[in-house]
């Protein structure tokens, strides 16, 4: 595509231009930020981020340089929370091990040597190393509300995104997912739900009992 100003460009997706640039480092070599202990890229106002990279026929200046504190040393409670140990070092992860990655790339699959509870009730990905992290302990009434959210709230119970149509997944809870469930894959969905009602299940059951 060509811009007003003749600039050549592709780009736009969330996976990088042609899915051959990864995005965290590049946000990192641009001088917008740095990549943390749990390898997710982080501004001054946490690593929650949609980010989408561009091909240009043009040299660009840097114009800023920004670098947030790095991690303190010994800390490692992002590895910590990690249930299935996919975070086996710092800066280090294996996707195999990661529930992010079965939830929704893996179509929902459990993977020998993981079990079943280690997904404990996540549906679509998983984000329990980011919510460990001290600097992404800030104000959630900060930025913009979701678009459309109090109209999903119901629909993303576990127990009714088991009984919705494809049709409703489809429309109402794929496209909030940015890519990582396509279209075709509402029973990823399902499957994923179905497994979060039985870790709910198991949690008010050992609650009981202890």
């Amino acid at each position: 595509m060509v811009s007003e100003q003749g600039i050549r460009w592709e780009g736009g997706e969330s996976y990088g231009p042609r899915r051959i640039l990864p995005l965290r480092w590049a946000a990192v070599v641009a001088g917008l930020g740095i990549c943390r202990k749990n390898n997710f890229f982080y501004t001054e106002k946490g690593s929650y981020y949609k980010l989408e990279g561009y091909l240009l026929d043009r040299d660009l200046e840097l114009r800023q340089n920004r670098k947030p504190k790095a991690c303190p040393e010994k800390c490692d409670l992002c590895r910590r929370a990690c249930g299935t140990r996919a975070l086996s070092a710092d800066y280090t992860m294996n996707p195999l091990a990661c529930v992010s990655f079965w939830t929704t790339f893996g179509k929902g699959a459990v993977p020998p040597p993981l079990r079943e509870e280690q997904f404990a009730q996540w549906i679509c990905g998983c984000d329990d190393c980011q919510d460990a992290c001290p600097y992404n302990r800030h104000d959630w009434d900060q930025g913009e509300d979701f678009p459309g959210l109090d109209r999903l709230v119901e629909l993303m119970q576990a127990e009714n995104m088991v009984k919705a149509s494809d049709e409703a997944l489809r429309e109402q809870i794929i496209p909030r997912t940015v890519a990582h469930v396509l279209a075709d894959q509402t029973a990823t969905l399902r499957l994923t739900a179905a497994r979060a009602l039985r870790s709910a299940a198991a949690a008010r059951e050992a609650g009981r009992t202890a």
